[in-house]
């Protein structure tokens, strides 16, 4: 177990992680990367922080946006079959990046499964910021 101070800069280093990996993941998913967002999820999943803190919603949506993206078994390319990328978000795109992994490794079960894993992941980070804060209701200054 950590000491009280401890937990505070290790509550607000996660914040500022998990606040990242939001970012990264919109970007991720506005740009159709799939081999980007598989990663992003892996790294959520194995996210000793909040393993510390018993965040298991992180750990969970982590391994849902990794297995909704990891390239299909057999193809090197982890891009292949993805959607064209365009300049901002695209649904549509999405939805067909989506689609095309469905026969992957990850056990996507349909057009949405992609789009699902995505909104999981921004939910599960909201609620563990949201849970942070209110256990550890005065953060550091530099965690905004």
């Amino acid at each position: 177990m950590l000491g009280p101070e401890a937990e505070r800069r290790l509550a607000a280093q996660l914040i500022r992680t998990l606040k990242e990996a939001e970012a990264a993941i919109a970007q991720a998913w506005s740009t159709g990367d799939r081999a980007r967002l598989s990663r992003l999820g892996h790294a959520l999943k194995g996210n000793s922080g909040a393993h510390y803190f018993g965040l298991s919603a992180i750990r969970e949506a982590g391994a849902a946006l990794e297995a909704a993206f990891r390239p299909a078994a057999g193809r090197s390319d982890p891009t292949a079959g993805e959607a064209p990328r365009t300049a901002g978000p695209d649904p549509s795109a999405h939805v067909a990046a989506a689609s095309a992994g469905e026969s992957g490794a990850g056990g996507s079960s349909g057009p949405e499964a992609g789009e699902q894993a995505v909104d999981a992941a921004r939910q599960a980070i909201a609620a563990a910021i949201a849970a942070l804060r209110e256990r550890f209701p005065a953060p550091e200054p530099d965690e905004r």
